[in-house]
């Protein structure tokens, strides 16, 4: 048994979203503010009892609009009341209104198999049809007015008290909003039963919260101890049937016993002054006859006095000396295993539990992060434990250790959140290709680099070291506000970066393409040429061919327009001449030298690569024309790609080649 889907309407950036669940653990992923936080806050209202209430500004922006036209609705509905209209058109007119309120609404849809049979008596109050052939339960959680026409009435009766704003009433008149539980029919969803007890959800699944803000710290006056609480925690769940719990109670219970003897001796002199005092006046002594008594809550004693302890060379520290890194994996474990104790222990054990895990990378280093998944995996599988964890996280490691399969990605792009399920884009590629060649590339490149390009607002792709080395700054030059934004740069190679589209184009995140025109000679078994438009040169590139423009020949490379280097989200920008009927670089290098031909020659004394700029005997440097129309043959001379690239950051006056600063100002606006 497990939640195959979630659908969530009018809460917060959440409008209108359905998210698919894995079988195990389901990473949401995404940009800031994309409402990967609001999926576990709903959740955490709907189930959490009294902690956490809604607010009004929990209703998704474009909801007010619909509590508006309810309103305007409601007015009709009464006027025709009053009118007496047919009993039809009101009954009509009342639904209508009624139909309009927003509501926030959280539907779980859940699915089980044969294997399930023996397991189904929780799940019997929300099964709603007879069909043997369906293994279906929709479980709909709502939160809404509770008595509309009444809410309307007393608002109408009341608007001028709210300055007739009647968003700011519902704002200051939560009380007539209430949770509801339904069991629903999923192929007729007017057939709905209202769940009178929602404490039977826990009997089918158990929803837990490890939030991003735990309460550990590691200065040295911290007094929260907040791991000792989760050991409280780990007891509460064990006392009843572990020997070790049975015994800590034991041994409190012989302690309490001679402290009774210890505090009737103590406040003996007290007693006797409350007796001077009067207090046994008029009634018989025996029935006001006091004794104190020592009861110890095994639970209170572990929160207040388990101080925990690590050892260092032989000495004992306490949890506040520990990093901060290790105390929260700490924390999460023994949540972990508190709720995987709290399922079997409790008196109906539910048929699945559903983990929530806020942000787990937080103060931990990469190697824990990207472990984290393999080990909540291996404990899954170790324990047998039936359980759902949905993760969400801006850890690329913890993602790169996912795979695809896992991933939903919340694409704050367009006016609305779309929730992209990255098994279905794997499911697409490899029906396209015929294979998964693509998928194995973009795994592999996940796992062996830290990719964030789930996280970003904005991507630039980039064929090698010199590039991404140099792109910081010629950002700084050309298109300072990207400064300012997620801006992700991957370095991809000239030979792959094609292989990212489909990925890049799914999540639907703008992509700037910085790559090498690479001419090559196609006359000469394809080898590299300086850039020419001969009939014969071509590009190597398979970016440019099979991405964008979709072009092979130099000269129609060339001769491309803006329209022809984009697509949708995406731009390409490779070497175009300098200047009209100018020269144009073959590679990075080889541009930025025609570029800077004059900044070469004034300061080839200054930098490593030096002697490539200077003249034979190496008793001058070469005039700016000389190095331009030698840029071809210095490029290819270049010793060290990395070294020319930290001898360009040494100087101070250089510009940035056209190509890149077109795409940079493009990827700006």
């Amino acid at each position: 048994m497990k939640i195959k889907k979630v659908e969530i309407k009018n809460f917060r950036i959440l409008e209108n979203v359905i998210i698919d669940l894995d079988d195990d653990i389901t990473l949401i992923v995404g940009r800031n503010n994309s409402g990967k936080t609001s999926l576990t806050e709903i959740f955490y209202k709907f189930f959490s009892g009294d902690k956490s209430r809604f607010r009004f500004e929990d209703f998704s922006l474009s909801s007010h609009a619909g509590f508006l036209n309810a309103s305007k609705l409601y007015s009709e509905y009464v006027a025709a009341k009053e009118a007496e209209e047919p009993v039809d058109s009101l009954f009509e007119k009342q639904d209508l209104f009624k139909n309009e309120i927003p509501k926030i609404v959280t539907n779980i849809f859940i699915e089980y198999t044969d294997a399930d049979d023996g397991n189904l008596a929780s799940l019997s109050n929300f099964l709603m049809d007879l069909d043997m052939e369906r293994k279906d339960a929709l479980l709909s959680c709502e939160y809404s007015i509770s008595e509309p026409e009444k809410f309307f009435k007393i608002f109408t009766t009341n608007a001028v008290e709210y300055n007739n704003d009647l968003i700011e009433f519902i704002r200051k008149n939560l009380h007539f909003f209430e949770k509801k539980f339904y069991s629903v029919d999923s192929k007729n969803l007017e057939s709905k039963s209202l769940i009178e007890s929602p404490a039977e959800i826990e009997n089918i699944f158990l929803p837990r919260f490890i939030t991003a803000q735990i309460n550990v710290d590691d200065h040295s006056d911290d007094n929260s101890k907040g791991l000792s609480r989760g050991f409280e925690s780990y007891y509460k769940h064990n006392k009843n049937e572990d020997e070790g719990a049975k015994k800590l109670k034991t041994s409190l219970d012989e302690t309490a016993v001679e402290l009774d003897g210890n505090y009737k001796v103590f406040f003996k002199s007290i007693f006797d002054d409350l007796e001077n005092f009067g207090v046994n006046t008029g009634v018989n002594k025996k029935e006001l006859e006091l004794e104190i008594k020592t009861h110890f809550e095994v639970e209170k004693v572990l929160k207040n006095n388990a101080n925990l302890f690590y050892r260092h060379d032989e000495k004992l520290l306490p949890e506040s000396y520990n990093g901060l890194g290790y105390s929260r994996l700490i924390f999460i474990l023994l949540s972990i295993l508190g709720y995987y104790e709290e399922q079997f222990k409790r008196k109906t054990p539910p048929n699945f539990s559903l983990l929530f895990i806020e942000e787990p990378e937080a103060h931990l280093h990469p190697q824990m992060q990207q472990t984290f998944i393999k080990n909540i995996r291996d404990f899954i599988k170790k324990k047998n434990w039936k359980v759902q964890i949905i993760i969400t996280t801006h850890s690329s490691h913890i993602v790169a250790d996912c795979g695809f399969e896992g991933i939903r990605y919340f694409d704050k792009s367009g006016k609305k959140i779309d929730v992209k399920n990255l098994t279905e884009f794997k499911t697409n590629i490899v029906k396209k290709e015929g294979n998964d060649e693509t998928i194995k590339f973009l795994k592999q490149y996940m796992t062996l680099y830290n990719c964030d390009m789930f996280f970003a607002d904005k991507i630039i792709l980039v064929e090698g070291t010199v590039e991404r080395l140099l792109l910081p700054e010629m950002i700084k030059k050309e298109a300072k506000e990207l400064i300012n934004q997620y801006l992700t740069v991957i370095e991809v190679g000239g030979a792959y970066a094609h292989n990212f589209k489909e990925i890049l184009e799914f999540i639907n995140v703008k992509t700037l393409i910085i790559t090498d025109i690479d001419a090559i000679d196609k006359s000469k078994k394809r080898s590299a040429c300086p850039v020419d438009t001969g009939v014969n040169i071509a590009t190597s590139n398979q970016t440019l061919v099979k991405w964008l423009p979709k072009k092979e020949l130099i000269s129609e490379l060339l001769a491309c327009l803006e329209e022809h280097k984009t697509d949708k989200k995406s731009r390409v920008s490779f070497q175009i001449p300098e200047a009209a009927g100018g020269k144009c670089g073959r590679s990075f290098e080889e541009a930025f030298i025609i570029k800077n031909a004059g900044v070469f020659s004034a300061n080839a004394k200054e930098i490593s690569t030096g002697d490539l700029f200077k003249i034979d005997d190496k008793t001058a440097n070469k005039t700016a024309d000389v190095i331009l129309n030698e840029a071809y043959t210095i490029a290819g001379n270049i010793p060290k790609k990395t070294d020319f690239a930290f001898d360009i950051i040494r100087l101070d006056t250089w510009e940035v080649p056209t190509y890149i600063k077109e795409g940079l100002v493009w990827l700006q606006k």
